[in-house]
């Protein structure tokens, strides 16, 4: 988890990074869910937004401080910034679908890729995807704007879809919160991916 300084122009706001945005994206869509949150390294970042161009800017340190996480039975677990973690012990001990996310930083340690169901990365970040998808157990998802493709498929949005000039902050938290939802909801692959994106389009579109 990150506590965040927001910079937008000349405005700042504060946050608490992609944690927060995962969990209001999840209430949002299903208010009944029972979520459990588990900060296990919580750091700091700086963050600039480009409105006008659709793009952010950050600075983060994200593990000033760890505590030892409090493991829940869960159908579906979400890790954050997995190739960040400085103590990953406790991801084998978790029971239920794993999804999990790569941010710009560090490589990845593949080693624990083998107990990832679905790993979501941001096409610009993505420049090894044979390595993450010959050691990861389940699927890779690279995702964009425009849309997502895995080992066997891919989906496009449509142009009228396609967002331009909006606050793209938070994005692929949200997209990955729609996809559990979608799990759960035992969606064929192909249309959880197409929901995730149209509902992501959508609250970003709506602010």
């Amino acid at each position: 988890m990150t506590v965040d300084r927001i910079f937008e122009k000349f405005n700042k706001r504060n946050g608490l990074g992609s944690i927060a945005n995962v969990w209001k994206a999840l209430i949002n869509e299903s208010p009944e869910l029972k979520l459990y949150i588990c900060p296990t390294e919580i750091g700091s970042a700086i963050v600039y937004i480009d409105k006008d161009i659709g793009e952010r800017y950050s600075k983060a340190s994200l593990s000033n401080f760890i505590q030892k996480p409090e493991i829940k039975s869960s159908k579906i677990n979400h890790i954050l910034y997995l190739n960040e973690l400085k103590k990953p012990s406790f991801i084998p001990l978790l029971e239920g679908i794993n999804c999990a996310d790569i941010c710009v930083g560090k490589k990845v340690n593949y080693l624990l890729l083998k107990y990832i169901d679905y790993l979501f990365i941001a096409d610009e970040d993505c420049d090894d995807y044979e390595e993450l998808k010959k050691h990861t157990r389940g699927k890779v998802i690279v995702h964009s704007s425009n849309g997502s493709y895995w080992e066997d498929g891919s989906y496009d949005l449509p142009p009228s879809q396609i967002l331009k000039n909006v606050n793209v902050l938070g994005a692929g938290d949200i997209f990955a919160a729609n996809f559990m939802l979608g799990l759960l909801e035992n969606y064929s692959f192909p249309k959880i991916i197409e929901e995730a994106h149209l509902k992501t389009t959508e609250r970003l579109s709506n602010g």
